[in-house]
């Protein structure tokens, strides 16, 4: 084998890409002699995979399984039959991403996944490949959409049943976000107004990040008609905040806090046609015996809400207030199906604000 080393590299270090830009690198190549070469190809691809499951109709096991191609482009990065010289060639590419495709997303059950590949070929020896997976990010504006900045008010009233000989009461509980949309690494601030009027007391506060993950799958693959559709969905919960907060029988509470995001793929995943991603928040306030639940939905973007007061409409203007945000990775159980089996591990990376994640560990290790 006359090649040394063969490597794909990326301009951008963070290897985040966005939809609708031109994705740029180049392919580092060394050559223990001169060299004559067929050819060195690049293949920049991208597909969304759903895993394969069955169900039995009809006394029939039927199989269900999704495959969508998103990229296909190939590059020659040099003239056939071209002779290279001992030592380092670095071929540089560029490609235009084009702008319908969809965020980059590692799963449990299923993926959207890109990555560039390159052969080169020899006249003497077989042919050497190598592949690298990047990340795509559909970028959702939440300015452009405008239930984002509405606040969610939840009001709710519980009756709870007393222990022993006390009799039941009234649980009443306020609770606001300031908004509903917001982007990983942002503090979701809300407020609680608990009137407890019940005989217990209620010792502990919750707040709960849900993802749902709908992926959509077709008979044998084929996306004929509905009949032949199955959707399998996917829930998956993280703690966002977790407190002590003891209200005493017929007492009232305010109470104002704030939980950060951790990097999460953008709600609805655009561009995407086999799988769909919500997100909502679910407050929990335990009352002794009993439990008092409220959920709501909420909005994942990946640009900001910007203030009334900044009027800017460009994609990448940030609020007057706002860094420009980092790239983390996904905190995620991987779709074990890829290019190659040494990648299966790796993780897609998301606009984070604010600084670095405070998430380190999640239950069960099953998010994403």
């Amino acid at each position: 084998m006359k090649i040394k080393k063969l490597e794909i590299h990326y301009v951008n270090r963070d290897q985040v890409f966005y939809a609708g830009q031109n994705i740029e690198g180049y392919i580092l190549l060394v050559l223990k002699k001169t060299t004559p070469i067929n050819r060195i190809c690049l293949h920049i691809g991208g597909r969304g995979n759903f895993l394969q499951f069955t169900k039995k109709i009809n006394n029939r096991q039927e199989t269900y399984l999704a495959e969508v191609n998103y990229l296909s482009i190939n590059l020659e990065l040099i003239q056939p039959g071209q002779i290279l010289s001992k030592g380092e060639v670095r071929l540089p590419f560029s490609a235009l991403l084009p702008s319908s495709i969809p965020s980059s997303f590692e799963g449990s059950d299923g993926c959207i996944r890109y990555y560039c590949q390159v052969t080169v070929s020899t006249p003497e020896d077989s042919d050497a490949t190598e592949g690298r997976n990047f990340t795509v990010i559909h970028n959702v504006d939440l300015n452009s959409i405008p239930n984002a900045k509405v606040p969610i008010v939840a009001k709710q009233t519980d009756i709870i049943p007393g222990i022993c000989c006390t009799s039941p009461g009234l649980y009443k509980v306020n609770f606001q976000l300031e908004k509903t949309g917001f982007v990983p690494g942002e503090q979701i601030k809300f407020q609680l107004d608990v009137d407890n009027r019940t005989s217990l007391r209620s010792e502990w506060v919750t707040l709960t990040l849900r993802q749902i993950i709908k992926y959509k799958c077709f008979l044998n693959g084929r996306v004929t008609v509905a009949e032949n559709t199955l959707t399998q969905t996917k829930t998956n919960n993280i703690e966002l905040y977790n407190k002590q907060i003891i209200i005493p029988s017929r007492q009232k509470k305010h109470l104002e806090a704030s939980a950060r995001l951790p990097s999460l793929p953008p709600s609805k995943l655009p561009g995407c046609d086999i799988i769909d991603i919500s997100y909502n928040i679910v407050l929990k306030i335990s009352i002794q015996i009993e439990e008092m639940n409220i959920e709501r939905q909420i909005l994942i973007g990946t640009i900001p809400v910007r203030d009334d007061a900044c009027s800017s409409t460009s994609q990448h203007t940030l609020r007057p207030d706002t860094a420009p945000p980092s790239y983390e990775e996904c905190v995620t159980k991987a779709f074990r199906k890829g290019m190659k089996a040494k990648q299966s591990t790796w993780r897609p990376s998301y606009p984070y604000y604010g600084g670095e994640s405070t998430v380190a560990t999640l239950p069960g290790g099953n998010w994403v």
